[in-house]
């Protein structure tokens, strides 16, 4: 009798643990070009979850997102999945051909192996599948590749040697890049897209190259060009913070309309944040805050900006400008997370506001207790909290 219900038990049990495994993400270890033809025949996607040994956010993400059951439940039937170090193996492979360059990334491909999407960082459960629904949007697909399954272009070494692991990789000189872009008979193909993408941020290639805009959006796709676009528009940026001229600035914003087509907005508010940031120009930094938070900015933006502001300004008329900013991402009632509560009893205590900083950082470390998180310094910024005369 014992021994049956030990069995029984066991086979409960054994019938839980089957069922989590089936509700997580199911990443198989076949080799890619399996894994096309699977996707082919199953008349799925393809999920390439592109990862490094040393990526934090890759391990959050399997933790926090791949594990979860509507993930899983969502994942599963739509696609076919796997995952591959990008710095081993065939994961240098795809990297080159493929661009990557930040991790996490995940690419998707079609059963003839053509790459349809791409997104990029790491992503709560519902935000993933958000973005997911996107990717399978047939309207939404990446132009065709003409060479799908073809790794073994003629990449330059220097190329190469750029995605190896961080000990073992090495970049080119600006005179060896421009020695091989000069051979090329073209900018557009994969190969030179791939070694522009890597290594061009300005110089005299940038106008050539931006002048092919039209057929490297029909050959790539629109958010990838538009990316590397914004690089170069980035470095005059750079250019501009080293001489603190706001008129270079502005030369930088016009030339990001110029290029940049329809994205050019959201851009330009990232030049002028990092800008004013660098410049120091905290006041122009807490006016494009307010300006963000009226356009209806995510918070968490909105919370990186006001702690910028509380750990670098000392001017009254900003920190004002960022606690009233934070006030409706922290409103009692919206459960704001531990890191928006700790910003605002920060920003309380620098305008000297003792009531409601206690307050707020008292909220601040109910909540990291919930969300198990460290509260420690908010800990020790209440007991300068309780110290304000």
């Amino acid at each position: 009798m014992v021994r049956n219900a030990i069995i029984f038990l066991s086979a409960i049990l054994f019938c839980l643990y089957t069922s989590s495994l089936c509700s997580q993400v199911a990443f198989s270890d076949k080799p890619f070009e399996a894994l096309v033809n699977e996707a082919r025949e199953s008349d799925k996607i393809l999920m390439v979850d592109a990862y490094t040994d040393w990526c934090g956010w890759c391990k959050v993400m399997d933790r926090e997102t791949f594990s979860d059951s509507l993930v899983g439940d969502y994942v599963n039937p739509r696609m076919v999945s796997t995952k591959v170090n990008m710095e081993e193996g065939f994961g240098i492979d795809l990297a080159m051909k493929y661009r990557v360059a930040s991790y996490p990334q995940y690419l998707f491909f079609d059963g003839e192996g053509n790459l349809i999407g791409r997104l990029s960082g790491y992503m709560e459960p519902e935000p993933f599948m958000e973005k997911l629904e996107d990717v399978l949007n047939p309207e939404h697909f990446l132009p065709a590749s003409q060479k799908p399954m073809d790794f073994g272009m003629d990449y330059p070494d220097f190329y190469k040697t750029s995605f190896l692991k961080r000990k073992e990789r090495s970049y080119p000189s600006a005179e060896e890049l421009v020695a091989w872009l000069n051979t090329r008979d073209s900018l557009t193909d994969e190969v030179t897209w791939g070694v522009i993408t890597r290594f061009v941020n300005n110089g005299a290639y940038v106008d050539s190259i931006t002048a092919k805009k039209d057929e490297l959006i029909a050959l790539y796709g629109e958010e990838e060009v538009i990316a590397k676009f914004s690089s170069f528009i980035f470095s005059d940026v750079k250019s501009a913070i080293k001489a603190g001229d706001r008129a270079m600035l502005n030369d930088a914003l016009r030339e990001a309309d110029r290029i940049l087509g329809n994205a050019a907005e959201s851009y330009k508010t990232r030049y002028r944040m990092y800008y004013y940031q660098m410049t120091q120009d905290w006041e122009n930094y807490a006016a494009l805050g307010v300006e963000q938070a009226k356009n209806g900015a995510d918070p968490a933006a909105l919370n990186q900006m006001a702690w910028a502001i509380y750990e670098n300004c000392d001017v009254e008329s900003a920190l004002n400008k960022a606690v009233n900013w934070m006030k409706p991402v922290v409103a009692e009632g919206e459960n704001p997370s531990y890191a928006y509560l700790d910003t605002y009893a920060a920003l309380l205590y620098k305008i000297r506001n003792k009531e409601k900083a206690m307050k707020f950082a008292e909220m601040a470390i109910a909540k990291a207790e919930e969300e198990g998180e460290d509260a420690s310094a908010t800990e020790e910024l209440l007991v300068k909290i309780k110290s304000l005369k």
